[in-house]
């Protein structure tokens, strides 16, 4: 029997004095969250858009303005478009030697044509192209003083591990 997870896309109306929760609120939970513009209201009003479904999902890793990046009981990633829910693309398995690439995702950043996946497993950082293919790894087992890492971000060519 297959499990089906379900992403809620909501719409979040007056958010004016609620943006810093609300971005506590979009990394720890399975909703997606689509800003209008500043309003006037303190009290925001959350409308449905849609459910995006999926088979043995584990976590919503991120997402960029067309995919869903999310991890699978399996340890597969995949790239789920973010209007229909289909697979646009899955990461890349394994190196040309057969070495296993991912231990455990955690979490995806997209910057420029770059995807960072924080592997949680291995220690490190790997950098997969936009079409699910491996480009390099940042870190790794006893590298880079990473040490069971659990966040991530990207900004001005600077990657951040917490």
């Amino acid at each position: 029997m297959t499990m089906r997870s379900h992403f809620a896309a909501l719409r979040l109306h007056a958010i004016s004095a609620l943006l810093p929760g609300l971005l506590a609120l979009c990394g720890a939970s399975l909703g997606l969250l689509g800003f209008l513009g500043a309003a006037q209201a303190q009290t925001p009003r959350v409308e449905f858009v849609r459910s995006v479904s999926t088979a043995d999902l584990r976590k919503l890793l991120g997402m960029d303005a067309k995919h869903l990046y999310v991890a699978r009981k399996s340890g597969q990633v995949d790239a789920l478009n973010v209007e229909t829910g289909q697979v646009a693309f899955s990461l890349q398995l394994q190196d040309a030697k057969g070495k296993k690439l991912l231990g455990r995702a955690e979490e995806a950043v997209v910057v420029a044509d770059t995807l960072y996946v924080l592997d949680g497993a291995e220690n490190r950082v790997v950098l997969f192209g936009l079409d699910g293919k491996y480009q390099g790894t940042i870190g790794g087992r006893g590298e880079a003083g990473l040490s069971s890492p659990q966040g991530l971000a990207v900004a001005g060519g600077i990657v951040y591990v917490a």
